[in-house]
């Protein structure tokens, strides 16, 4: 094919298919001409406008202007403001009838940056696809597609703009930060975070949101509709039906609905290929958990099919998998029958935290630095990692000499939202200013989040993830690639360490085990941990129901401060809650316990009178025995024996 040649209007041979090089050559020729931006854009966008994507925006030069100032050399030029490359470099004006700008490559100055700027214009932006926009739903709820689309090879999209600096800004930013440069050289993250897309938390949570209600929309319409909850369904329109399906399971957090989605699409799977229909039988649903067990299936799964079936029940409302739920035998074939020890994640020791102090104080990288905070912030503030990236404010409660005492984490999506105790509010979650060391670490993290730029929360997360150029995204930084982090940064290398578990968890476990050594009673370890328990009416109208687990988090620190090990056992006398009593003998054996332990015992009853107990409040009321008829006759009250 190369041998046949073509003619052109000037006569000229040329092999077949060079012309449409050729004209994207004389396009990058003109561009890369010394035009003006100003000029050269009204002309571009008045013979190439139907080249352009849909998503340009003519009057957006801020793009443009900046790549026609951009450096591509190694050079540094710092052009005065005010001026522009049109004024800077010498041009003559394009021959006549010569089809391209200039007479020879001698006598033009080529614009290379405007070049680049107007062909990264001209290309499409990728922008986010929702569920509906691919895969087979694009095929279902998706426009007619071009039977050619993709025919004449790849669709080309906007690739991110590689953004350079001088090396006098550079060398300027690092005298100004006193800290290392931001935007240039190798980071030592980018063996942690991985490149995925730059969408904000909320918009991720909604995503995933949508495409597992779709996915559950898609299950339920396929049942049969003697189910009430299907014929409800099917009776309503298209979109109607998908706001059905959100307000039956809209309160659902998206990998919950994921995981009992997947559970259920297996056994309604099964049902299909022996023909029968949703729900089927106890029988049938037996022979399924037996079959996953006979094939090698872990007992979680099958457990989770179980939970699948719970969930279908109760949240979507289907009372036929009942017989299903409560059977007997089921729950059986899902038990574990070989022992095998849980995995937790490793606390973190005093010497890694004190490690992560160093870091955040002393390290060269910003980022280094940042990551360090927060992992400080998510362990004194004894968080979850994913529940920490959900921040909607954080607020630095400074005492009355100014420094830090306390910072605050206002989260509004956590694990424990769907208690009555904790709607309408945010979840503080509360970090001492004082750790196992003496540093200023909260200062030193917000001075960190000031260097690189990030804004406070919901604009930025508490930790967003750097892009490979060192800048921050609105992308929240996940719980593995935090785990992988701070591996990297505690004992260099992001892979596990054979015998700990150093994972993001670490950060929710570690202040929690300290004070468990140190002998916090287990209300107080709720309370750490953010669970409220029985607590309600003290979380309730306390308003700084926090102020006693905080003032427990600084003794069990200040016991570390002063030499106190947790991972040895310590004085009994570090922390105590409540009294405790001690014999008057000093011969006595046995140490002396703390009083948040000794348990409370209800005391026998007088002759002729006898304890009753409300089931829901756990009241005991003391009562006469000849006033046992009136409170057998209710319902709420029983005989404590």
């Amino acid at each position: 094919m190369s041998d046949q040649l073509s003619f052109d209007e000037g006569g000229e041979s040329r092999p077949v298919g060079e012309s449409s090089y050729g004209e994207f050559e004389a396009h990058l020729d003109h561009l890369a001409c010394g035009d003006s931006v100003e000029n050269y854009s009204r002309d571009f966008l008045q013979d190439r406008s139907p080249a352009l994507s849909a998503s340009f925006d003519p009057s957006d030069f801020e793009e443009v202007q900046w790549y026609s100032k951009a450096n591509l050399s190694d050079k540094s030029s710092n052009p005065p403001p005010g001026s522009s490359i049109a004024e800077e470099t010498p041009r003559d004006p394009p021959l006549q009838g010569s089809g391209r700008p200039g007479s020879s490559s001698d006598d033009r100055v080529f614009n290379v940056p405007a070049a680049v700027a107007f062909a990264h214009q001209s290309l499409p932006a990728a922008g986010l696809e929702q569920c509906w926009e691919k895969g087979i739903w694009a095929d279902i709820f998706g426009l007619p597609k071009d039977l050619y689309h993709g025919m004449h090879g790849a669709v080309y999209k906007r690739p991110e703009a590689v953004l350079l600096e001088s090396d006098s800004s550079r060398s300027k930013a690092a005298k100004t930060s006193g800290s290392a440069d931001k935007s240039g050289g190798s980071f030592t993250y980018l063996n942690a975070v991985k490149d995925r897309e730059a969408v904000s938390w909320k918009a991720k949570r909604d995503k995933e949101r949508s495409e597992a209600l779709y996915l559950w929309q898609g299950l339920i319409e396929s049942w049969p509709d003697k189910l009430a909850v299907v014929r409800q369904l099917l009776n309503l329109g298209h979109l109607p039906r998908y706001f059905m399906i959100e307000d039956l399971l809209g309160g659902k957090a998206p990998a919950t609905l994921r995981k009992r989605y997947r559970s259920l699409l297996g056994y309604n799977n099964f049902l299909c290929d022996r023909g029968l229909c949703f729900p089927g039988s106890e029988e049938i649903f037996y022979q399924y958990l037996c079959g996953m067990r006979e094939a090698g299936r872990p007992a979680s799964a099958r457990k989770a099919v179980l939970e699948a079936i719970t969930f279908t029940r109760f949240v979507v409302g289907i009372p036929e998998l009942a017989e299903l739920g409560e059977s007997k035998r089921c729950h059986g074939s899902a038990k574990q029958r070989d022992f095998k020890a849980r995995v937790q994640a490793s606390p973190f020791t005093v010497a890694e935290l004190t490690k992560l102090h160093y870091i955040l104080a002393n390290d060269a990288e910003l980022w280094n630095r940042l990551m360090a905070g927060a992992l400080l912030l998510a362990t004194y503030g004894r968080a979850r990692w994913e529940d920490l990236s959900h921040a909607e404010s954080i607020t630095v409660d400074r005492g009355e000499n100014g420094e830090a005492a306390f910072i605050e984490a206002g989260v509004g999506v956590h694990k424990t939202m769907g208690a009555k105790l904790m709607r309408g509010q945010l979840l503080p979650m509360v970090a001492p200013g004082v750790g196992v060391t003496e540093d200023p670490w909260i200062e030193q993290f917000m001075e960190a989040r000031r260097l690189l730029g990030i804004g406070e929360p919901p604009r930025f997360p508490v930790m967003p993830a750097p892009d490979h150029q060192g800048f921050p995204t609105v992308r929240s930084l996940e719980s593995d690639e935090a785990g992988s982090w701070a591996r990297l940064l505690l004992f260099g290398s992001a892979d596990p360490i054979p015998g700990r578990r150093v994972s993001s968890h670490s950060c929710k476990c570690t202040c929690i085990s300290f004070a468990t050594k140190f002998g916090a009673s287990p209300n107080e370890l709720l309370l750490l941990g953010y669970h409220t328990g029985d607590f309600k009416m003290p979380l309730t109208y306390g308003r700084d129901a926090a102020a006693p687990t905080l003032l427990l988090l600084n003794k069990v620190l200040r016991a570390i401060r002063s030499g106190a090990d947790p991972a040895e056992e310590p004085p009994s006398d570090a922390v105590t809650t409540g009294s405790s009593s001690s014999s008057d003998s000093e011969g006595q054996e046995g140490a002396e316990l703390p009083g948040s332990f000794v348990r409370w015992v209800v005391p026998d009853p007088p002759d002729g009178m006898c304890y009753y107990e409300h089931t829901k409040s756990k009241v005991l009321h003391l009562a006469h025995d000849h006033y046992s008829k009136a409170f057998s006759g209710l319902l709420t009250m029983q005989v404590v024996r």
